[in-house]
C-alpha cells in the first residue's frame, strides 16, 4: 500500500477546484497545482493555500498526482511525469481508459458522476473507481474513506459506457432545457411556469419509475396535427425544427 499523504493537482478547472477542496476538507495535504493557466491556476493555489507551480519536477514531492485536464491531453501529459515518479497517477475523467496512463506502474481512475460545475457536494457525488494493481486499491480506498464519499469499483469499459449515458442525462438535457428557455425569450414566456413540470419529470424517474414508461406527448401517441403545428411555430429557427424533429423520431421508436 501506498501511503497517500501529498496530492498533486494538474489543472485548475471545476474538477481540480473541486477535488482540492474535498481532499483538503479530509486533511489530505494538496501539495501544488500545476497548471499552464497562471491566472487560473494561481488563483486556485491561492484558494487553497498551496504552491502554484508550471514546474513538472514539483510533481515528485506527491504520493497522488490526479490529472484534471481535458480528455484529449491526458495521454500526452502523461509522458511528461518526471520518470523517477513512484507514486499513483490517476486520472479523473469518465470516458478514458486507465491504459491511457501509460507505463507507470501504479495507476488510477476516480471519476466523479456528477456535473462539478458550480458548487457540488460531494456527498452527492457517486465516484466510480478503478485500479491497476493490488497494492493502489487500499491506497485509494483509504483515500475515499477519509473523504467520507460513495463510491464504487468500475472498470474503463463500463465507465465509459456510464459517462456516455451520463451525457444524456445531463448534458443533452440541459440543452433541451435551453431550448425551452429560448422559445420562452423569443415568446415572453414566464419560464419559471414550466418549472413544476420539469420537477415532476424528473421526480419520476428518481422516486423509481420508468423514464420510458413514463414518456408521454404528441410524438408518442403520433399526433401528427399537433407535431405539424409545433414545426410550424419553430419555422424562425431551424435549429429548434431540427432537435424537435429527432427527438420525435428518438420518441416514436420507443
Amino acid at each position: 500500500m501506498i501511503d497517500i499523504k501529498n496530492i498533486a493537482l494538474v489543472g485548475s478547472g471545476s474538477a481540480a477546484s473541486f477535488f482540492g477542496n474535498m481532499f483538503q476538507d479530509a486533511g489530505l495535504k494538496v501539495t501544488c497545482i500545476l497548471s499552464r493557466n497562471q491566472v487560473t491556476g494561481a488563483a486556485l493555489a491561492s484558494k487553497l493555500g498551496t504552491e502554484f507551480s508550471q514546474d513538472n519536477n514539483d510533481l515528485l514531492k506527491a504520493d497522488l498526482i490526479l490529472l484534471c485536464i481535458k480528455d484529449d491531453e491526458i495521454v500526452n501529459f502523461v509522458d511528461q511525469i518526471p520518470k523517477s515518479f513512484n507514486g499513483i497517477v490517476a486520472h479523473c475523467a469518465g470516458s478514458v481508459n486507465i491504459q491511457s496512463l501509460g507505463n507507470h506502474l501504479h495507476k488510477a481512475v476516480i471519476y466523479p458522476l456528477q456535473s462539478l460545475k458550480g458548487k457540488t457536494d460531494k456527498s452527492t457525488v457517486p465516484f466510480l473507481i478503478e485500479v491497476s494493481a493490488n497494492e493502489v486499491t487500499d491506497s485509494i480506498k483509504h483515500v475515499m474513506e477519509k473523504c467520507s464519499v460513495s463510491y464504487t469499483w468500475v472498470n474503463s469499459e463500463k465507465r465509459a459506457n456510464y459517462h456516455l449515458a451520463a451525457v444524456f442525462v445531463n448534458n443533452f438535457t440541459n440543452a433541451i432545457i435551453g431550448a425551452a428557455e429560448k422559445i420562452s425569450i423569443n415568446r415572453e414566456l414566464e419560464m419559471n411556469l414550466l418549472f413544476p413540470l420539469m420537477n415532476k419529470t424528473f421526480y419520476q424517474v428518481i422516486e423509481g419509475g420508468s423514464a420510458i414508461q413514463n414518456q408521454t406527448g404528441p410524438a408518442l401517441r403520433n399526433d401528427q396535427v399537433t407535431m405539424a403545428s409545433h414545426l410550424k411555430q419553430l419555422e424562425g429557427d431551424p435549429e429548434l425544427q431540427k432537435l424537435y424533429i429527432a427527438v420525435s423520431e428518438y420518441i416514436n421508436s420507443i
